[in-house]
């Protein structure tokens, strides 16, 4: 939790725990964690506290896993959460097997993640029952995990015309397109020049502080607050140290961003007074982006510079609050899918992606596009 000042623990027992050795007890870790100080925060939720009282006796009936009590009690940390929801009988894991043990499960689940959103404030950003990870975080992207990969097929139909879809197909010119960049070819080749790229970092600082910004100011906007994930995705922060590797500490009095990125800068300012609403698909661009192709581009760079194994010159690739990276992109998928935009918006969402698009890359060598910029 962000909380200044370290609670003191009491004397712990021991278990042997999935992922570690000597990991400490349940009742210690809880006695020890200001979330739980006074009982668990999610019994408290409302939106969960609604749903056991309307279904916990049709739950227990439905499923034999709670025939001798809670299956999760003595789970010391999330790797044997993890491996306890691994060990539910095989009736909740497909629909057309389980019936109402698997309706009753995603049910479960989804009210899980919505009791998650609101309770991502109260919980923190350091967990120390989670390892560092955020409890709402994790209960969240492995909630949505479950559901989504349990439940996909019979959604498919549903999430068709989905935000996320039409963003994916609206910009698939600009995805081929920026494969065709030499810049991009020879990156991923490991042949990395190190003043280049260097540039390239000041140019995204730019970008991402810009776009950061224009997130933070709009974070109760109704179709930016479900996406924003500001402990999980920020990036300026690792720029800084990026371009100071490379630049030195001086880098951001001696060096300036490109034509094309300030005009970039400009739009997200502009966006975030004019059309919050239109900072989603730059986001999901950016984002998305960065936790997909950005980890082979790490790579790339970690080689073709002979970069040190200690992370130096690469941490706007680390996404250390994201341990499961595709859980998170589903969860993020389905989110954007789920957001109430008009037919209208979200055509000029996916236009302003394009812009994006087009934008992240314009400013490389040997970039030619086509469109806005």
């Amino acid at each position: 939790l962000n909380s200044p000042k370290r609670v003191a623990r009491p004397p712990t027992t021991t278990v042997t725990a999935m992922g570690g050795e000597n990991a400490e007890s349940p009742v210690a870790v809880t006695e020890g964690c200001p979330a739980f100080a006074d009982g668990c925060p999610y019994g408290k939720n409302v939106e969960v506290a609604d749903w056991i009282k309307e279904k916990r006796e049709d739950a227990l009936d439905a499923c034999p896993a709670f025939k001798d009590g809670c299956p999760f009690d003595g789970a010391a940390d999330m790797a044997q959460l993890q491996s306890k929801l691994e060990g539910l009988p095989p009736s909740h894991g497909k629909a057309e097997e389980g019936g109402k043990s698997h309706e009753m499960l995603l049910e479960m689940l989804k009210t899980v993640h919505k009791a998650s959103q609101s309770m991502k404030q109260t919980v923190g950003a350091e967990c120390p029952v989670f390892q560092g990870t955020p409890l709402a975080l994790e209960l969240e992207t492995r909630s949505w995990g479950l559901w989504i990969q349990e439940a996909e097929a019979a959604e498919a139909e549903d999430c068709a015309d989905g935000l996320a879809k039409k963003l994916k197909e609206g910009t698939a010119d600009a995805h081929k397109a920026a494969e065709s960049v030499h810049f991009v070819k020879e990156f991923i080749k490991c042949r990395v020049d190190q003043q280049i790229y260097a540039q390239f970092v000041v140019n995204l600082y730019h970008i991402y502080q810009a776009l950061e910004e224009a997130l933070d100011a709009n974070a109760e906007h109704p179709l930016v607050e479900s996406l924003h994930f500001p402990d999980e995705l920020e990036r300026a922060e690792t720029l800084k140290l990026d371009a100071e590797y490379y630049l030195g500490s001086n880098w951001q009095q001696e060096t300036l961003p490109s034509k094309v990125t300030r005009e970039y800068v400009q739009r997200l300012q502009q966006l975030q007074k004019e059309a919050p609403e239109l900072l989603i698909p730059h986001a999901y661009t950016r984002y998305l982006g960065d936790l997909s192709g950005g980890q082979l581009l790490k790579k790339a760079a970690i080689r073709g510079m002979k970069l040190p194994a200690d992370g130096s010159g690469v941490h706007f690739y680390n996404f250390r609050r994201i341990p499961d990276t595709m859980v998170f992109k589903n969860m993020y998928r389905a989110r954007m899918d789920s957001l109430h935009a008009d037919s209208a918006t979200a055509d000029r969402m996916v236009e302003e992606a394009n812009y994006a698009f087009f934008s992240e890359h314009a400013h490389l060598p040997g970039a030619r596009f086509p469109g806005r910029l």
